[in-house]
């Protein structure tokens, strides 16, 4: 690994688990005393955080308090979303291995959140826009440009707007942007693809199993003429 990639990590990471800006959100660090907390820069690097890696997923947030005490801070092999998200990237050639068995030098691609602090009251909690927008600029663009990754994917629509958000990009739906067939540059060496979240009540009313997957091809592409071009 790169050690200057990995110094700035570690300090971003530091940097998060002193963070205390947005009311209404706990620091895993905080919470509990920071027993279910991780040396990453939030609970889902801890499943799948290559630092060099050709992939990264951003996801909203992360889960509630309720979850991350239940679960201790870890992902879990049953979570619905785990799974799709696993039958997603084996579509294109990133098999990752379930949580249980992939925290260390498993790790292939990078996930993580766009909020990365704790919500409360369940999962599907409502979230705030100054959230992203804290969390965006203290610590999502500063871990994409630490990472560099070739491909950077965002899953649902409030993801999505962060990313707009952050890198000034041009206003069109969320439809539109994921149905575009070509990425969208955000520096020299980092494209960027919005997609559907790939959650229960996302597949069931928004995008099926099997429109998700061809949408997932594009990033196959972009991967591989990354690589190649």
């Amino acid at each position: 690994m790169n050690s200057n990639k990995n110094i700035a990590y570690r300090l971003l990471v530091q940097s998060r688990k002193i963070c205390r800006l947005c009311k209404g959100l706990i620091n895993p660090a905080e919470y509990e005393n920071g027993i279910f907390d991780c040396d990453h820069i939030g609970p889902w690097s801890r499943w799948q955080g290559n630092l060099n890696t050709q992939l990264m997923i951003i996801g909203q947030d992360w889960g509630d308090t309720g979850y991350f005490r239940q679960y201790r801070g870890r992902d879990t092999d049953n979570n619905p979303s785990n799974k799709t998200i696993r039958e997603l990237l084996a579509s294109i050639e990133i098999p990752i291995p379930p949580p249980s068995v992939s925290e260390g030098d498993t790790s292939s691609i990078f996930l993580t959140n766009a909020i990365l602090c704790l919500k409360e009251g369940g999962l599907g909690a409502n979230v705030k826009r100054e959230w992203f927008n804290d969390c965006g600029h203290h610590y999502l663009k500063p871990l994409i440009e630490i990472i560099s990754p070739k491909v950077v994917v965002s899953l649902g629509k409030y993801a999505y707007e962060a990313i707009c958000q952050l890198y000034c990009l041009p206003k069109m739906s969320f439809r539109d942007a994921v149905d575009r067939q070509e990425g969208t540059p955000l520096s020299k060496n980092v494209i960027y693809f919005p997609v559907y979240h790939c959650s229960p009540r996302v597949l069931h009313t928004h995008r099926k199993l099997a429109q998700q997957k061809s949408d997932w091809q594009r990033i196959k592409m972009a991967i591989q003429a990354q690589t190649f071009g």
